[in-house]
């Protein structure tokens, strides 16, 4: 399928060209959703953080997880992850934050790294 920009007007006339993958996002058609983002605690304490999306049609999902609890995003769209961020609820403390350029993978885990929350994607078992 050949995919076309299209143009979107704003309020003071200015025009701006929009991305395929944002075309799609917009019209509905021919996309498939990526799979909602879903993060796993595995410490002793809750934690708090951000979902960072790639795109301004995105917005980030801010969370908050007791201890060896999860949580899963309400929506995701066609938006890529760039970044998730993990803070100890107790101390304030944050460890290593999950990021890339932009991912579509959706399972991660927070693991204590002496007080702090580290972030990692959940890889498969071979």
């Amino acid at each position: 399928m050949k995919l076309k920009n299209i143009i979107l007007l704003s309020l003071t006339g200015i025009t701006m060209a929009t991305t395929p993958i944002a075309a799609l996002a917009l019209n509905n058609q021919g996309v498939s959703s990526y799979p909602y983002v879903h993060i796993q605690n595995t410490t002793d304490y809750a934690i708090y953080g951000t979902v960072k999306y790639a795109s301004a049609f995105c917005s980030n999902d801010d969370y908050r997880i007791e201890p060896h609890k999860s949580w899963t995003a309400d929506s995701r769209g066609v938006c890529l992850v760039t970044e998730i961020s993990a803070t100890n609820a107790n101390t304030g403390k944050s460890g290593s934050s999950y990021e890339s350029s932009g991912t579509s993978y959706s399972q991660f885990l927070v693991y204590d790294d002496k007080g702090k929350p580290d972030v990692t994607r959940v890889t498969g078992m071979s």
